[in-house]
């Protein structure tokens, strides 16, 4: 869900919430594929000069154990 999330979230040019959803599903997927997908939501947050990455995906994206 989170990975369509994500898709629809980009289709609709709302980058932070697909971010955050990229970022969440990482975090639950975890090994080498999570860590892609997390450093992908984290270098668009860095684009954007969000600094604290996990806290804007828990605001955005919450329900999720950090």
């Amino acid at each position: 869900m989170l990975e369509r999330a994500a898709a629809g979230f980009e289709a609709v040019h709302m980058g932070l919430f697909a971010a955050a959803a990229r970022r969440r599903r990482g975090q639950l997927v975890g090994g080498d594929q999570g860590h892609l997908l997390m450093a992908q939501a984290d270098d668009w947050m860095r684009q954007q000069q969000i600094s604290n990455h996990q806290r804007m995906a828990a605001m955005y994206m919450p329900g999720f154990a950090d």
